[in-house]
């Protein structure tokens, strides 16, 4: 009896020690787990910031490209047609557009609305003032009817979207 009692003085509080281990480190290992979920957003909204950021600044960017001070200089070609010129102009804009589709997944859906918005309202202007212009007349006239046409939406479409999506960036971050 008295080695039965010798080995229990050493295995009870050897169980006792290890049970109450086994316990600590259970729930440090569930407290672990639980930081890894909560941090993991905010890693995530982190490593999102600049795809976001750089969404923004390509959407201005497609912006300015198509307005139409920059797209009858990079579509103009010497001798060109009104319609020569209207097919080239609608071909930019729906290249540039279908090149930054992707953006629309980082940025509001006011602001998407906004960028495809100002592209239909610029291909409707061209197609309008090209109607209203003979076919085989000269490109520089279409040049001119899409200067005046813009005069007179102040501000422009492309403004309009360029302001919505810099205070939108500025809100947001």
């Amino acid at each position: 009896m008295n080695i039965m009692t010798e080995i229990l003085k050493f295995t009870i509080p050897s169980i006792i020690i290890s049970g109450t281990l086994y316990q600590i480190f259970r729930l440090y290992l569930q407290n672990e787990k639980k930081n890894e979920i909560l941090a993991s957003p905010t890693d995530s909204s982190d490593a999102l910031f600049p795809v976001q950021l750089q969404a923004y600044e390509r959407l201005v960017l497609y912006l300015e490209r198509i307005s139409f001070n920059n797209l009858i200089l990079r579509a103009s070609v010497q001798g060109a047609t009104v319609r020569q010129l209207q097919s080239a102009m609608v071909h930019a804009i729906r290249d540039e557009y279908e090149h930054n589709l992707s953006q629309q997944l980082y940025v509001s859906d006011a602001a998407w609305e906004q960028v495809t918005g100002a592209k239909e309202e610029l291909l409707r202007i061209l197609n309008q003032t090209a109607a209203g212009l003979p076919p085989e007349a000269e490109a520089t006239e279409l040049a001119a009817g899409l200067f005046s046409a813009v005069l007179k939406h102040d501000p422009s479409p492309n403004d309009r979207a360029v302001h919505f999506l810099k205070q939108e960036m500025r809100n947001r971050f």
